[in-house]
């Protein structure tokens, strides 16, 4: 054995550590290549946006099957020799970290060993508009130790553009099924597939017809949040919301919140405001969890207040039947009754008053009405039995007797009326 060190200290072994966070024990798949490739494209148009607000941001994916490459490009700050070293390819460092000040996702600065996880190499391409453009290769033997290998620069334009060399068709196939999973709502991202010429369109977040105006908390940077729009899709109501986290258009993991029914959407928050997981696979949990349980919350009640309104257009048009009724009946007997909950109430009432729930029997025939109708009769009112109820003979000839000599007797058209 060769003469080690006395006493010892602890040390690490670069390689085992490095491929052990571009493995798949660390991230839970390679397409995660393909979000902190774009997330890095965010960091670099925003950084280049605090010195330049009238910068529009663009941001390219083009996925090319004849060579099985992801190239993502961006028209962000850019970098020099001195920024590739100390931030690009330094392991644990990052934009917002090592600078404070900077508005960056990135907080634990492993993001750019993760294209390891897609394939075995990657070139670099960047220019920062005031020193000269760079040209780098990176393969996986660097993880062992060694250089990156300087290649031609083509960048003249400011910005960054990282070719993804991928390690088969299958990985290729993977990241391509992913765009759309991670890239839901980024300013000025578009995607390309190439030889086919096929855009790729964004996820997409849910746009509202009818927005509900939020007061958002200082780490929400933006919300798109709605209940729930389409009246037949109420059928499904179990009781809990699903909203997508977001950060910068990219998705980070679904939330869901009991006991606050009927919210839609996403939210995107500030990054600087949580501590994600090592490898950004998630964040909302703890103290943050909390946050953000409160926030959609408070956003219910307005929430709900909204939905009342879709359901009076639906009902006006027509739309419902008398089994989503019977759906938006046990929705309605949901909705709280605080204070908080008031104005939400009393939309929700005003709305089922008007909805004709009920049957008056007028001769032989038995005509839809609704509560605000039977309040304007004038008279005594007697609600007979439900359709499907066992009913006796006394009862039976009680409601001939009243449908006889004029009086109103009503029905309920289902047990929630």
């Amino acid at each position: 054995m060769s003469e080690e060190k006395w006493p010892p200290s602890f040390t690490l072994d670069q390689e085992r550590i490095l491929n052990l966070l571009t493995g798949d024990r660390f991230y839970s798949n390679p397409s995660a290549a393909l979000r902190e490739a774009v997330l890095n494209a965010i960091d670099a148009v925003r950084r280049r946006q605090k010195m330049d607000t009238r910068l529009k941001p663009h941001i390219t994916v083009i996925f090319n099957r004849d060579d099985l490459t992801v190239i993502v490009g961006d028209n962000g700050i850019g970098m020099s020799q001195i920024d590739v070293s100390a931030l690009f390819t330094k392991v644990g460092a990052s934009a917002a970290t090592v600078e404070a000040k900077k508005d960056s996702v990135g907080e634990f600065g492993i993001g750019v060993i993760s294209y390891f996880m897609a394939g075995d190499a990657f070139d670099l391409q960047t220019f920062d508009g005031r020193t000269s453009p760079i040209g780098l290769s990176f393969n996986r033997r660097m993880l062992a130790g060694g250089d990156a290998a300087e290649a031609t620069p083509t960048q003249e334009t400011q910005g960054t553009n990282v070719t993804l060399w991928m390690r088969d068709q299958a990985t290729f196939k993977i990241l391509l099924d992913s765009f759309v999973h991670w890239c839901r709502d980024v300013d000025g991202l578009s995607g390309l597939v190439l030889p086919e010429g096929e855009a790729l369109v964004q996820g997409g977040v849910h746009r509202p017809d009818y927005p509900v105006q939020l007061t958002h908390p200082e780490w929400v940077e933006r919300s798109h949040l709605s209940p729930v729009a389409d009246p037949n899709g109420w059928d499904a109501m179990t009781g809990v919301s699903k909203v997508a986290v977001l950060y910068r258009g990219i998705y980070v993991q679904e939330f869901e919140v009991k006991e606050a029914w009927g919210i839609t959407g996403s939210i995107d928050v500030d990054p600087k405001h949580f501590k994600p997981r090592l490898n950004r696979e998630g964040f909302v949990e703890g103290q943050f969890q909390t946050e953000v349980e409160s926030f959609l919350r408070n956003c219910h009640p307005a929430i709900l207040e909204s939905m009342a309104a879709r359901l009076s257009e639906a009902v006006a048009a027509g739309a419902l039947n008398k089994w989503t009724e019977k759906q938006w009946g046990s929705l309605w007997l949901s909705v709280p009754r605080s204070v908080r909950y008031s104005s939400a109430v009393n939309a929700w009432d005003a709305v089922f008053r008007a909805i004709p729930a009920f049957e008056l029997a007028i001769g032989n025939k038995w005509e839809a009405i609704s509560l605000d109708r039977v309040k304007t009769l004038g008279s005594e009112v007697f609600v007979a039995p439900l359709a499907e109820e066992r009913t006796s003979d006394v009862v039976r000839a009680a409601l001939h007797l009243l449908r006889n000599t004029g009086l109103p007797p009503i029905s309920r058209t289902h047990s929630l009326a």
